[in-house]
């Protein structure tokens, strides 16, 4: 079609630029791998620069969000595989680690191997793991533990005071993690201008939104409805965000993170450490929370109407009053005594015993855990009606239990139960390999790092204003001393 303007094409580094009539297009590349599915997609955004699009500044970012998220996945990557991942040009993606090292956000990690046809090694990058922070804790009535963490989810310090304050209120446990974390923070002056996010875990009821702990269910002293959020924030003014969320969450999002076959699609997590069950559901990476915080807490899910054993909760019937490990250790004693035959008389009764002896064949030690079979394929099958989730895991957190006659036991009667007569596949993942709390600590308070961290480079307007910090802030700086030190005129050898 005929114009009477001139149009004007520009080749940018990062994109295509059509002016005309004083209005400009910007043609960009979508991006191949994007996000944490890691989806390709193919095609052109069309970003136009009259306020109902994306500015040339805008792409920009979005690029330098691409490239940093690239090398979030990998130890280390080379040019050339940013750009094969990225779709961007070779001449945009040097560009733009060049400015990353210069801020000091990227480093240089030596040589990789070159290709089959030889030639030079290809030099290799890696972030820069100590330029930002995040702070990670968790929190009940006994006291509280948090760790101080990198990039690279290495753990820089930690406190630990977790039964400190045995029998506290929420007053007196908020107040005392507060000047722990001042002190904390006091000890590490260079951390606080590099610091991303504080989060906080708890169990019980959460309302992510706001911040509020609406049911502390292992903590009913301290009552209901606690606006925790605003509390951290007077107790802590700070500028940085502070995220809440329930703590088997954050176990089950870190997880989740670490295995790059659990993200995308739907993906259903039940956590089982050794008194608690939870656990969570992620979209597409993203937790799903529901409307109450409710989502996740499938320990106070009914299956079983025959046992009257009260919950944390208040309740009868919860897979948690009948599931936990003292409870399988009580309903064990009470039965022994029936079974002489049983290897597990004249010991001392555990859930690692019991469930070690149904390995080996003991039929009373199969009974007892056919009990807690039944109690969770029911609990599966109720869930996989609700959600019917793409992948469905099921993580326990022992002490060097593997659990062999349970997950076989649990795989086979799920099947059974299935709706659609085809075999369901669940992973269940075993942790032996240490105490079992411990591990469970590490996942919940790594999990809430790692969500902070992923907030502030998936989160568009967060990581604009991390570039605009950190890469802008760097390079205006460098600038206006290059121009400072042009303004001072030569010495003159007469003048010395």
């Amino acid at each position: 079609m005929f114009s009477p303007f001139p149009i004007i094409f520009r080749e940018r580094l990062d994109f295509f630029e059509i002016s005309m009539d004083n209005r400009s297009i910007y043609f960009c590349p979508e991006i191949r791998g994007y996000g944490k599915q890691g989806s390709v997609l193919r095609g052109v955004y069309i970003l136009t620069s009259n306020g109902n699009g994306y500015t040339p500044q805008a792409i920009r970012n979005r690029n330098y969000q691409v490239i940093i998220n690239l090398l979030r996945e990998s130890e280390v990557r080379s040019i050339r595989d940013i750009v094969l991942r990225s779709s961007l040009s070779k001449t945009a993606v040097k560009r733009i680690i060049d400015n990353l090292l210069e801020a000091g956000l990227v480093c240089p990690a030596g040589k990789g191997q070159s290709s089959e046809a030889g030639g030079k090694r290809p030099e290799l990058f890696m972030l820069h793991a100590g330029q930002v922070y995040a702070l990670s804790c968790i929190f009940g009535q006994n006291g509280f533990r948090f760790i101080l963490v990198d990039l690279k989810l290495q753990v820089i310090d930690c406190v630990d005071a977790l039964t400190l304050y045995p029998g506290a209120s929420y007053q007196q446990i908020t107040q005392s993690m507060a000047d722990a974390i001042r002190q904390f923070l006091m000890r590490h002056p260079e951390v606080c201008d590099r610091l991303c996010c504080i989060c906080f875990s708890a169990a019980g009821i959460i309302s992510y939104s706001d911040g509020v702990l609406i049911n502390p269910i292992h903590n009913n002293q301290w009552g209901s409805h606690l606006p925790f959020l605003s509390d951290m924030r007077k107790l802590l003014p700070m500028s940085c965000p502070f995220y809440f969320d329930n703590a088997l969450r954050f176990a089950a999002y870190y997880e989740q993170m670490m295995d790059p076959s659990l993200q995308k699609g739907s993906v259903l997590m039940i956590c089982y450490p050794r008194d608690n069950i939870g656990g969570s559901i992620l979209q597409d990476s993203q937790l799903v929370h529901g409307r109450f915080g409710l989502s996740g807490e499938f320990g106070h899910i009914l299956t079983d109407f025959a046992l009257s054993e009260t919950c944390s909760c208040g309740k009868t019937g919860c897979i948690e009053s009948v599931a936990a490990h003292k409870r399988v250790v009580a309903r064990a004693e009470r039965e022994l005594q029936n079974w002489p035959m049983s290897v597990l008389n004249g010991r001392e009764l555990s859930f690692a015993s019991i469930s070690n002896a149904a390995d080996t064949g003991d039929i009373f030690a199969q009974r007892q855990m056919d009990f807690l079979v039944h109690q969770f394929s029911t609990l599966i099958y109720n869930l996989q009606i609700a959600i019917d989730p793409d992948i469905l895991v099921l993580k326990c957190y022992t002490d060097h239990v593997p659990m062999h006659y349970f997950s076989s036991s649990i795989q086979e009667t799920v099947n059974r139960l299935s709706l659609v007569n085809t075999p369901i596949p669940i992973r269940i993942h075993v942790d032996q390999h240490g105490d079992d709390y411990d591990m469970m600590y590490h996942n919940i308070i790594c999990g809430g790092a790692l969500y902070g961290f992923d907030r502030l480079f998936y989160t568009e307007s967060m990581f604009n204003e991390f570039i605009a910090r950190y890469v802008d802030g760097r390079a205006s700086a460098v600038k206006q001393r290059e121009e400072s030190e042009k303004a001072v005129p030569p010495l003159d050898s007469r003048t010395l």
